[in-house]
């Protein structure tokens, strides 16, 4: 199947804001049979999915924000990008758990243009490298559409997770400038979300046979 897809970049984006954002694409994605890749940036803010557990908190009285997505809490904040993946159900063959593991596979190649090697863990969602996770993934379905996304740490203050036991996991979380030892000006979320859209554009293609629109910035 084959349908048009478009790359946005939003930037700095309000988290409700950015829901209402994503509600907009979703009545879009279903009107016109096309898909959206949103890339932006969040102030701090914690969000719980449907895995949530109160044990997941470090502090019971943590404000977090309930997502209807998969997964526990997770944070975001500052210097990580997060991609929302909205896209007809059928486009991925109706198979969520395939898909996610097609958008790991093209974080873990993402990231081995940076020199970092990166893996997946049996049973767990997301990527990990030997100084702990470095991306997330959280999806849904609303109305045949697969909604939410992933988020890759790239330069953002690591100590904001703290707070949580992120994914409800005891495990260290990093991010690019850390492993990869980038000055902190050298990498930010735009330079990260045009070289991702580059291999996620040809992994569609490749992977799901569908046509894609060039990034917009």
């Amino acid at each position: 199947m084959s349908i048009p897809l478009e790359f946005i970049y939003l930037g700095k984006t309000g988290f409700r804001e950015s829901l209402s954002i994503m509600d907009e694409k979703i009545a879009e994605s279903v009107q016109q049979k096309k898909g959206f890749l949103l890339g932006l940036e969040y102030d701090i803010v914690y969000t719980r999915g449907m895995n949530f557990r109160m044990t997941h908190l470090q502090n019971p009285a943590l404000e977090t924000i309930f997502v209807r997505r998969g997964g526990s809490v997770t944070l975001h904040n500052n210097g990580q990008l997060v991609v929302y993946t909205i896209v007809p159900f059928s486009f991925i063959r109706n198979d969520i758990t395939l898909y996610i593991r097609f958008l790991e596979r093209v974080i873990i190649k993402f990231l081995g243009q940076w020199d970092i090697p990166a893996f997946t863990r049996k049973n767990r969602t997301g990527v990990f490298t030997r100084q702990g996770k470095i991306a997330f993934i959280g999806l849904s379905v609303k109305k045949n559409t697969v909604y939410y996304g992933l988020a890759i740490n790239v330069s953002n203050d690591l100590g904001d997770y703290a707070a949580i036991k992120s994914c409800g996991l005891s495990i260290p979380n990093t991010n690019i400038r850390e492993v990869a030892m980038k000055p902190g000006g050298a990498i930010n979320t735009e330079t990260v979300f045009t070289g991702f859209s580059i291999l996620l554009a040809d992994g569609l293609e490749k992977e799901y046979g569908i046509s894609v629109k060039p990034p917009i910035f």
